[in-house]
């Protein structure tokens, strides 16, 4: 795809992406993000063929967004870590991220994603790609650290990829809980899972 194409495209998603974010998909009306993004309605049909692969798309990227972010900042602890406790301590500041507001709003988002593709071929297709695409990405991370020395080699580096994105996305079992934990007590418990992959230095 030319660039020019490429960015015409993003532009319709973005604006697709605002609508999804300020009144679900309902909220998505080719009219109204053809006007956002300053396209003609046909060019929303060149480009995604139909509402409804415009819809799962920009589930897609709404749902990548913020958890694309969380690899790359992982990533960056590892790069900065030389030892397993310099690189638990790296990790600390994100663990405490994953507990703020914002990322409470993108868990809640990511959760309405997989609601709604759940009786959608279509959708579910387009956001489990998006979901292997960054388990792939934190898997990178994984290998990385174990060949480094920093976490437990015995395992499977796709199986803990896996249980870090499950881990992030089930924070939002007490997002909803009327009596969840405090962040105060929500913190440690999170940093004792992740210590238990990580190749702490002996004292």
């Amino acid at each position: 795809m030319a660039d020019g194409d490429s960015r015409v495209r993003d532009r319709i998603l973005q604006a697709a992406v605002r609508a999804l974010d300020e009144g679900g998909e309902g909220n998505i009306r080719v009219v109204a993000v053809a006007e956002a993004a300053g396209v003609t309605q046909g060019m929303i049909s060149y480009y995604f063929k139909s509402r409804s692969n415009l819809v799962a798309e920009a589930q897609a990227v709404r749902f990548m967004s913020t958890l694309r972010e969380d690899a790359s900042a992982l990533g960056e602890a590892l790069e900065s870590s030389a030892t397993g406790r310099e690189f638990r301590d790296a990790i600390v500041p994100i663990v405490r991220f994953l507990l703020s507001d914002e990322r409470r709003a993108a868990r809640s988002a990511r959760v309405a994603a997989f609601g709604s593709a759940t009786s959608r071929p279509e959708l579910m297709e387009t956001v489990a790609a998006a979901q292997g695409h960054l388990v792939g990405l934190v898997e990178q991370v994984v290998v990385r650290a174990q060949g480094k020395g920093l976490m437990v080699k015995d395992l499977d580096s796709r199986s803990i990829a896996s249980l870090i994105m499950g881990l992030a996305l089930g924070l939002f079992v007490s997002d909803i809980d009327p009596d969840r934990p405090s962040d105060e007590g929500l913190h440690p418990a999170l940093m004792k899972m992740f210590e238990s992959i990580i190749v702490l230095d002996v004292e």
